[in-house]
């Protein structure tokens, strides 16, 4: 799990920084690079979600995990099912958009499968 994080999350590594600098051949003995620094909006929402909901889930599991030594005391707990029905919508519609979208959600960010699938055809 947590090598996944390293490889689905942006951040600095040879392929994260060299990925927006693009070569077009105007004249052959002067190669021009354009740099495009901009994040694809879309993608970096998706993990930022992903994110989100991941520290919220490892902080709720935490919570449980200290309830069973120290009791049910108000400090360990994380609603996690508040946080998820506060940004379910926008998550929802972030992954019926994008079927990577709603992989990176679902496998990285560990929101219910269920919540994130497209509806149903009968």
């Amino acid at each position: 799990m947590l090598a996944r994080i390293g490889d689905e999350f942006m951040q600095t590594n040879p392929h994260y920084y060299t990925h927006p600098i693009a070569f077009s051949g105007v004249d052959s003995r002067q190669p021009v690079f354009r740099i495009n620094a901009m994040d694809d909006p879309a993608d970096h929402r998706a993990h930022l979600y992903a994110f989100l909901h991941l520290i919220w889930f490892i902080l709720h599991a935490m919570g449980r995990m200290f309830e069973g030594k120290y009791g049910a005391k108000p400090e360990f707990r994380v609603d996690l099912g508040k946080m998820e029905h506060e940004f379910a919508s926008t998550v929802v519609s972030i992954a019926r958009q994008n079927e990577v979208h709603r992989t990176i959600l679902s496998q990285l960010g560990l929101w219910p499968h269920n919540l994130l699938q497209p509806p149903k055809q009968n």
